[in-house]
């Protein structure tokens, strides 16, 4: 407070002081300093081409607000910022959006003019990143070692010729799209592709320990990603091993 109050009569003006213990903060207030104003407010006079001024049809006043025009430009800070060559926007890290969705139930984009009976046909339509997750796995025995969401680390995506290639530099973090638990078998789904590594089709994320389960939410339950009544069952005949009757 001391350090404001000094600063309010040295310079006479609004002051905003900020205590930097973050890393984060540190970042803004950079931003802070160079941004400036981004909106200027300018009217134009019509009586100097003897024009009369806006009114408004209904009322016969003057519209005072199509007197004065709002107009975006870039003050002096944002242009010295553009100048030297500073980032503008900065994302970090870099971050894949990876899809979830269920056989042949893939988002398909359609041109204006096109036939969906010539998309349905086209072997292009049903290439995914996850189906060509399957395919990097089949064909990769070190892809096997990576869950869906771990794979951009180590792979990128083409999406000109719609496949999954090896990096060389760099890397990306995966993230699943969002599935709300309403929507049933998809969000089992994104429960098994979130651990399950290595996966070749949907048939191998619904099979474990041998075992192929019809649905995604029933291979989610025997991997124990669900809660329910088994686990009670478990428990009990896990204690019924070394507990007495009076503690059972």
């Amino acid at each position: 407070m001391p350090h404001n109050i000094l600063l309010l009569k040295k310079y006479q003006a609004h002051i905003n002081v900020e205590f930097v213990n973050k890393s984060k903060l540190l970042k803004y207030l950079c931003k802070y300093v160079n941004k400036g104003a981004d909106k200027a407010k300018i009217i134009f006079e019509r009586i100097r081409n003897g024009e009369p001024p806006p009114t408004n049809k209904e009322t016969k006043d003057i519209d005072e607000i199509k007197e004065y025009l709002e107009c975006r430009y870039i003050c002096e800070q944002d242009a010295l910022w553009r100048l030297l060559g500073f980032e503008i926007h900065h994302h970090w890290p870099p971050v894949e959006r990876l899809p979830v969705h269920l056989p042949l139930m893939n988002t398909v984009k359609l041109k204006k003019g096109q036939k969906l009976q010539n998309i349905i046909n086209d072997p292009k339509s049903r290439k995914t990143i996850l189906t060509k997750w399957f395919e990097a796995n089949k064909k990769n025995e070190e892809a096997r070692e990576l869950t869906y969401c771990e794979f951009p680390q180590h792979w990128r995506w083409d999406e000109t010729n719609k496949t999954w290639i090896k990096r060389k530099i760099g890397f990306k973090i995966g993230r699943l799209y969002y599935v709300n638990p309403t929507e049933g078998e998809r969000f089992y789904l994104r429960m098994l592709l979130m651990i399950v590594k290595g996966a070749t089709d949907y048939k191998d994320l619904r099979t474990y320990n041998g075992n192929v389960y019809k649905t995604f939410k029933e291979a989610c339950a025997a991997r124990g990603l669900l809660q329910d009544d088994n686990e009670w069952y478990k428990t009990f005949d896990e204690a019924a091993n070394w507990a007495t009757s009076s503690q059972l």
